[in-house]
């Protein structure tokens, strides 16, 4: 069960901070 919510924590990290990669390019 913490292997999956880790999972999810890091996932959103990722997409969080792709996000903010893009955000500050443009």
């Amino acid at each position: 069960m913490i292997f999956f919510i880790n999972c999810a924590v890091h996932s959103g990290f990722g997409l969080l901070n792709t996000n903010y990669n893009f955000a500050t390019k443009n």
